[in-house]
Order: C-alpha cells, then structure tokens, then sequence
C-alpha cells in the first residue's frame, strides 16, 4: 500500500495559481471534503450493510496494516464513533468502502500518463470535456505548449497532478440525485425564491453544494426533506387574493376613508375570506363585486368625470352671466349630471359639448350678427 498518494501530496500549489479574484473552484481546493461526500461517490453505498468496524477489522478486509487505516481513514475525515477494549479506533459505517475506493482510485491514477489532454482528463474523472475546460479556467491553469503525447501525436498534454485538484472539487459536489436547486423549488411550489430562501432558513435547511445531474454544473441544492417541508407550509397557506379586494383597497379605489367602507361593507361580512395579498400577508379580502356594489353608494365626482362643467364654469367660457347660461341650457340637448364639486357639494355639471352647443345656437358670426 506504499503506492497510495497521501492527501497532502495530491494538491500541489502549481495547480493553485493566484487569480485577481479566487474562483469558487480555488476556494474548494483549501477545503477538506466531508466524509459523507465521498459516501455519496459510492455506486453501491446503499447496498452496504451499515456497520462500523474497528481499523484492524478493515486492515484484514483489504489486506495492510491498522496504520495505513488509520491514516487514510484521517485524510478522508472518517468519524470514530467509539474505542475498542484492546484501544482500536471504531470508525462510523461505510469507512471501510470509502477507504476501499481511496486505494482503488490511487490505482487507476497511477498508470495514468505524466501528461494529459483534456479529453483524457475528462474520460478518467466520468466527466465532459467542457466541464474540465471551465474547471482549468476557474483553477488559473496555464494552457500548456503542445508536444508530442504517449500516444505519438502532438497536443497540448496538463500535468496528471491536476486531476487531483479536479477530483477534490468534484467531492465537494456529489450528483444532485433526489434534490432541487431554487430554480426548481419555484416551478413546483409557484413561489418567488424571496418567499423560499427565508423559509428554508427558518426551517433549519442549509443549501449543499451538488453536482447537477443533467448539466454536470455545481450549484446549491436542496434536500427532498427541505421540498416536501415547503410544500406543507405552502398547502396550508391562505389562497392568493387575484382579484379579490380589501377594506383598504376598496377605500383607495373609490376616494373614500377606511371609515366609509367599514360602515357599508358590514352586509358583505359573511362572503369575506382570509386571502394572501402580493405582499404575501393574509388580510381579509372580499370579493370583486362588492367593490361594484359600494360603488354604486358613491356619489361621482366631477374630478373622475374629465370634462364636465357647472354653470359657472360654462358662463365664464362664453364671457356671460351663470343666469345667461342657465336660461338657454335647458332649451340645448346636452346632457347633465348631478357631481361633487372640488368642495365636495352636489351640483349639476353638464357635458363638455354644451360650450359648442350654446356658441352654435345663441351666437352669430362676423357677417350676420342677431339679437338675441
């Protein structure tokens, strides 16, 4: 087992170039993965039988020493659950396969090439081309000269000792199988991700960094457990209000003051219901048509009516008396309305054609003036 490469061995700093700014890749490498990420590589892990053994039992499975165990169990974060009688370490289930993987993987990539293109990186990882690509990008890897490959051809061959910084940031992102990024969490749940992120919090739930399954990108996911939780909270939730209204929307709508509404509305209370306004709060919402209801209680107004003229008004148009006006007004088809002027009074306010109207009948042009 001399051959397995130690940890501390597999990330050298040429692999590490500083950058303006760290990538997200650059950051990982300075991070030991957890254990339960390297558990969730396994293929078969489910398979196992959970069990915790002691490094001697699982140095007799794979035939070395409890030393070379124990050393490998520390790189890969293995946790000890307890201290056997004779003072062996009792490592947590699935130590023996990750460790088992740990040698195998130190296997394979030792009969790999000095050099490597990057379809030959991308073959060993299980991984695209692009994805290795972006990865080198984000990673500041220089771009090596081309020269002559163990295969004969000439092409541009990345030292080997980089696949071990591209295998430590894949680690640190298992497949996303059976979790939700927030993208996805909005298209199930119909929810914004500002209603979702503060939730999840609430709720304990922190983000995992997971490899998508069917992009190969790392992104933050989600747990099932984390979905199906916001989907109680969202299924007990009040309906949306749609088109539903409020007291306070009623009173804004139709000019009036809260207290106006309350008094007329009393007759709806029983069709009200507990809706979620666009500010996600629940507030007693009623339906549309008791808006047009109390609408037909409201006076108009001449400010919602664009155009419409008192007496007054019209006088002071055509340069006459308000008893000029009112005298020949009623003898125009014109049409009136009974509105609240500006001072809030009931007036009779007439059509903006009645201008026209009265200049038409009552006045003469240049040529032929009449006495009226």
């Amino acid at each position: 087992m001399d051959d397995i490469i130690k940890l501390s061995e597999r990330w050298p700093t040429e692999t590490r170039m500083e950058m303006p700014e760290h990538s997200y890749a650059q950051e990982l490498l300075g991070i030991p993965v957890p254990f339960e990420n390297r558990v969730e590589f396994l293929s078969d892990y489910s398979k196992n039988i959970l069990r915790e053994q002691t490094s001697l039992q699982i140095s007799k499975i794979i035939n070395t020493s409890s030393a070379t165990v124990e050393r490998i169990a520390d790189e890969v974060a293995a946790g000890i659950v307890d201290v056997s009688t004779n003072g062996q370490p009792i490592y947590e289930a699935y130590t023996l396969e990750v460790i088992e993987n740990e040698i195998e993987w130190s296997t394979l990539y030792n009969k790999l090439d000095a050099h490597l293109p990057v379809a030959a990186i991308a073959s060993f990882l299980g991984k695209q081309e692009i994805w290795v690509q972006n990865r080198l990008n984000e990673l500041n890897v220089a771009l090596p000269p081309e020269t002559r490959l163990k295969s004969g051809r000439m092409g541009r061959g990345y030292d080997k000792k980089i696949v071990i910084s591209l295998r430590h940031i894949m680690l640190h992102a298992p497949p996303a199988k059976n979790m939700h990024n927030l993208h996805d969490m909005e298209a199930i749940l119909g929810r914004h991700r500002d209603w979702i992120r503060p939730r999840l919090q609430k709720l304990g739930f922190a983000a995992l960094t997971r490899t998508s399954v069917l992009s190969g990108e790392v992104g933050l996911y989600f747990t099932d457990e984390a979905l199906e939780a916001l989907k109680i909270i969202n299924m007990n939730l009040a309906p949306p209000a749609g088109n539903w209204v409020t007291v306070g929307t009623i009173a804004r709508l139709l000019s009036k003051d809260r207290k106006w509404v309350l008094k007329r509305i009393d007759a709806y209370q029983e069709l009200s219901e507990i809706r979620r306004d666009d500010f996600d709060r629940e507030l007693v919402h009623y339906p549309p048509f008791v808006l047009e209801e109390l609408q037909k209680l409201v006076v108009p107004t001449a400010k919602n009516i664009y155009g419409w003229l008192t007496e007054d008004e019209v006088a002071e148009m055509l340069c006459k008396t308000r008893g000029w006006v009112k005298k020949r007004v009623s003898e125009i088809q014109t049409g009136s309305l009974l509105l609240l002027d500006e001072n809030n009074r009931s007036r009779v306010h007439y059509s903006p054609e009645v201008v026209d109207e009265l200049q038409l009948k009552y006045f003469v042009d240049e040529e032929n003036k009449l006495e009226i």
